[in-house]
């Protein structure tokens, strides 16, 4: 279960593919849309396929939709990266199958992990679309971006090898505490108004018993 995307370089075609691993030893790639615990870690690998180790990859923009359409209009967006850096805290790059820090545009892959999230409104499935860009191989500078440099992470990149990768659906599995919290919101509000009440109607009963007793007294 993948995306691919065909970016033509200097009359080269180039294949590129963007995956969903389970977990970062990016040994095990899902064979179908993925389920994923809200929470968890959600693996993602873009690499160019063909030709193989040659051309360098860059991530420019990922952003997630609730629907299959990348530009759509419709529904909540959510964006990870953009112009090459993160927008979302969770985004980590990692490097190979180590699980430790990497690099976006240094090699002909780049792999990234960020927290599964979910949409405040439904449908909470979700879709996501990366804009990738090809450089030369030997184009590591310009190819790998400077996020500490406000001017440099704002410009456009003008460049023609550009291509888009859609992926999904990526349904979210709600975790058995987070359930029991949202059971735990509706239940204990009701409990409460019941607890309430049942001492005010005591009290109005007491109050009642107290006044006839007292009109009684006087009446003797």
């Amino acid at each position: 279960f993948s995306s691919e995307a065909v970016i033509r370089v200097d009359e080269l075609d180039a294949t590129i593919e963007l995956m969903l691993y389970t977990d970062q030893s990016y040994s095990k790639a899902y064979s179908s849309s993925p389920t994923i615990e809200l929470r968890d870690k959600v693996y993602v690998e873009v690499t160019v396929t063909e030709p193989a180790d040659f051309f360098l990859v860059r991530i420019n923009e990922c952003w997630a939709t609730q629907s299959s359409q990348p530009r759509t209009a419709e529904g909540l967006v959510h964006t990870l990266l953009m112009n090459g850096c993160v927008n979302d805290q969770t985004v980590v790059f990692l490097n190979g199958s180590t699980g430790q820090p990497g690099r976006n545009g240094d090699s002909s892959t780049v792999r990234y992990s960020f927290d599964m999230f979910r949409f405040t409104s439904t449908p909470h499935d979700l879709y996501l679309h990366c804009t990738v860009q090809l450089c030369e191989p030997d184009d590591h500078v310009s190819c790998t971006p400077n996020c500490k440099s406000i001017a440099k992470r704002e410009a456009v990149r003008a460049d023609p090898a550009l291509g888009l990768l859609s992926y999904g659906p990526i349904r979210i599995e709600m975790p058995d505490g987070a359930q029991s919290s949202v059971l735990m919101t509706v239940v204990l509000p009701v409990a409460a108004v019941w607890t309430v009440g049942f001492f005010l109607i005591i009290l109005i009963t007491m109050a009642k018993a107290g006044s006839r007793r007292l009109a009684q007294t006087e009446e003797h």
